[in-house]
This record gives C-alpha cells, sequence and structure tokens, in this order.
C-alpha cells in the first residue's frame, strides 16, 4: 500500500515548457510499503511456474467518485492497452491509454505495485467519458454542442501553450497506447506516443475559443509548436505533460514501438506506417531520425531492449526483428508459426538475468514463448501451477526487481518465473 504521507492531490502548477534537464538520478526510495505474504509467495517461486495472486487492491485519488462508474475490477482491460511501462525507481508498472469498449476513452492514469500487490489511480478521468460528445481531434458530436461547450469550458485550460484538462494537465480524449509507451529515468516520467489525442489541434482550439467568448486566432496565436499526441507523464507533480518544443520531429500514427534504450539514454521510436526510426533525448527535449537501414517489423508490433546484446528485438505475428544499437540496421532474424504476437493480445519482455525473452499470449496454445538471442531461437517454456488468464485482452509486463511476468486481468493478477537468477 501507498505509504503514509504520500499524497494523491494533483498539483495545478504549471510544468516547465521543456524537459526537465539532468544527469541519471539515484534510484528514489518506493513510496510503497511491500506485503510480506505477497513477497513470500513470490521469493518462493520456482522454476517454470505460474501463481495466480489474491485479488488486488485498490486504492487513488477520487477513486471511490467514478468506482462504480468505470472501475468496478480496476482500471479494467483495454484493448490495444495491453504494455504496461516498468518504473524502476517506483518500482511500479504504469497503465494508461482509451478503449473501444468499457471504460471507453478514459484520460487517466494507473499504476500497479507488485510487491504489495496493489493499483494505484494516479490520475483520474477528470472529463468521465467523453465519447459521444467530443471526438478524438476535437470534433464535436451531431446534438452535442452544448454538452461540448460546457466541458470544454468547464475543464480545459490554455496552459504552456498547450490546451489540455485543468486538473491532470491532460487530454480530454484518448485512443490506444499499442507499444507507444515507456518510461524514461533520466527524466523520471513516463512517455506516451498516443495517436488520435492532438488537443491543441485546431477543432479544440476552435472549441475552446467558443465555450470561452474568444476568437480563434488569438487562442492559435498562444499556441506552442510541439508533439500533439506525444505525452509524458510527472510522478512527483501526478500531472501529464503535452509535448512542446520545436521540430523536427517524427509523425505519430497508429501502431509504433517505443523503448527507453539505456545506453544511449535515449527512447527509440519506430513507426511500421512509415518505416522511420527515431531517438528522443528527454533531457534535451530533442528527435533525431535515424538513417536507418533495413526492414523493421510491421503493424501491432512489440519490442523489448537487451544491455548484453545492445540490441532491440521485436516480435510481430510469427515473426521477430533486431535493431542494432550501434550500426542503425534492423534485420529479420526468426520465423515461428507458435507465435502470434499482437500489440491487442500479448505483451512481451526481457529477463536479463537468464538472458532470455518472454511473450505471453494467453490467447494460443504456447501461452508462454522463450527467445534467445544467443541461439537465435524460440522455445516454449512448461508452465507448472497456475495457468494464465483467459482473457487474451489484459495488461502485462516482465518486473525486473521481482524477476517475474506479470499479467492482469482486472483484479485478477497472475505471475510466472522463467528460472531464478544464478549468483
Amino acid at each position: 500500500m501507498l505509504k503514509t504521507g504520500c499524497a494523491f492531490a494533483i498539483s495545478i502548477c504549471a510544468l516547465a515548457g521543456t524537459v526537465l534537464a539532468g544527469e541519471d538520478a539515484p534510484r528514489t526510495k518506493p513510496p510503497y510499503d511491500d506485503d510480506p505474504a505477497t513477497v513470500a509467495k513470490l521469493e518462493g517461486l520456482a522454476d517454470r511456474t505460474g501463481l495466480k495472486l489474491d485479488a488486488a487492491k485498490l486504492q487513488g485519488k477520487d477513486l471511490e467518485k467514478w468506482r462504480q462508474q468505470f472501475y468496478r475490477r480496476g482500471p479494467e482491460n483495454r484493448n490495444y492497452c495491453v504494455k504496461m511501462a516498468y518504473n524502476p525507481d517506483r518500482r511500479t508498472a504504469f497503465f494508461c491509454g482509451g478503449n473501444h469498449g468499457v471504460p471507453h476513452k478514459l484520460a487517466d492514469a494507473w499504476e500497479y505495485h507488485l510487491g504489495s500487490n496493489t493499483w494505484t489511480l494516479l490520475a483520474p478521468p477528470e472529463v468521465g467519458n467523453p465519447k459521444g460528445i467530443i471526438g478524438l481531434y476535437g470534433s464535436v458530436e451531431k446534438g452535442r454542442e452544448a454538452a461540448a461547450l460546457e466541458m470544454v469550458k468547464k475543464h480545459v485550460i490554455l496552459e504552456d501553450g498547450c490546451l489540455v484538462t485543468r486538473e491532470t494537465g491532460g487530454p480530454i480524449n484518448t485512443l490506444h497506447t499499442w507499444d507507444g509507451l515507456t518510461y524514461d529515468p533520466k527524466v523520471k516520467r513516463a512517455l506516451w506516443a498516443a495517436p488520435g489525442t492532438g488537443i491543441g489541434n485546431d477543432a479544440l482550439a476552435r472549441l475552446y475559443a467558443e465555450a470561452n467568448g474568444l476568437k480563434v486566432e488569438d487562442v492559435k496565436a498562444k499556441l506552442a509548436p510541439g508533439i500533439g499526441n506525444f505525452w509524458m507523464y510527472d510522478f512527483e507533480k501526478n500531472r501529464w505533460k503535452r509535448h512542446v518544443g520545436p521540430g523536427p520531429y517524427p509523425q505519430l500514427r497508429y501502431t509504433i514501438t517505443m523503448t527507453f534504450i539505456p545506453d544511449l539514454g535515449k527512447t527509440l521510436f519506430y513507426g511500421q506506417y512509415n518505416g522511420e526510426t527515431w531517438t528522443y533525448d528527454a533531457v534535451a527535449n530533442k528527435w533525431a531520425k535515424l538513417a536507418a537501414k533495413g526492414k523493421g517489423p510491421g503493424i501491432e508490433m512489440m519490442s523489448a531492449y537487451s544491455p548484453k546484446h545492445k540490441k532491440l528485438v521485436s516480435v510481430q505475428g510469427k515473426d521477430t526483428w533486431t535493431f542494432d544499437i550501434a550500426t542503425s540496421t534492423w534485420a529479420k532474424v526468426a520465423t515461428d508459426d507458435r507465435n502470434q504476437a499482437h500489440d491487442a493480445r500479448s505483451f512481451f519482455g526481457y529477463d536479463a538475468g537468464n538472458d532470455v525473452f518472454l511473450l505471453c499470449q494467453p490467447g494460443v496454445a504456447d501461452k508462454v514463448r522463450a527467445f534467445s538471442l544467443e541461439k537465435n531461437e524460440w522455445t516454449t517454456p512448461e508452465i507448472k501451477g497456475d495457468g494464465p488468464p483467459g482473457n487474451k485482452n489484459l495488461q502485462g509486463y516482465y518486473d525486473p526487481d521481482r524477476n517475474v511476468l506479470v499479467a492482469c486481468e482486472g483484479l485478477s493478477v497472475w505471475v510466472y518465473r522463467y528460472a531464478k537468477h544464478r549468483k
């Protein structure tokens, strides 16, 4: 559970227009206390063994206000929002993103702490569910003009050159995360490449101007340059921040992959729609397009990075690619028909202690698969004990501190240990 004195209050102070500068900071003391019983189960977990934990606990800001409407089973599963971004500083995994079905287009933020088996609502969905009122790009549903203007008047402000929600600093409407979610330890923020959340666009500027009796051209003149659908979550302030800064920067469209690369101190970004590979230096707030060689993966890919091999490994369908950091080269390295990797139905991580990449795909026969980059080979490890949840639309990540895969389906949490780390 969250330690006493760690407030959930959301600051409404404006963040700096650029990302905080600085070098690597020491890992801070996590804000959560471990639950001894949960930790004992995790420490006692044998090799090739799965375990279903007790129902996860729920807590957070304004949780009871929204619980019956959206969060009866926690953040709920959200299609194309499977990836959880691990935060080593807090020992938690960050989760966000909008859904086609329930709970719809919530601009909320969550984190899960395995040591206490607790979901925490960090930033509540300030406007509730905008579905049916305001569309993804600021469009208004027919017949809902009055409701849209009221929503914008009450909840949207112009802050640091961006139109954002008043209390949480985020978007009004959201789409998915796909594989475009990661954590940057250099600035201690989660990064989300979020196509469909371009809240600083012309349509919303017109809506904001009308709601506040302003001239559209005056509102547009105050909007800062930047990527309208690239967001950062500041854990200290419990507040979103939209990207602001000069170009060049990539075009954000659907189905992308994004992973922080410790050897570069930057985040690697790849979009299958145009085949471009970029890096983002959050400290300098600067994007750079790489002259990448080779052809990368296709739609709905997922990625994880190996510091040992200095390669990013991406999976999509039955195929596996690598991106060599030293040579900026994409290469297709394996094909295995038992893989059905897809960013809406599976998740992917790297177990550094065993030098193995792990793919969890609960909806198919081979529910966990392991890839050795050393051998360039996929295998299906045994699953002793409890099997994974049956729902293919879940959330998940690899927890390096506890050395387990973690799959969440509502309040149900399943963990799997490939092998203990040998000293």
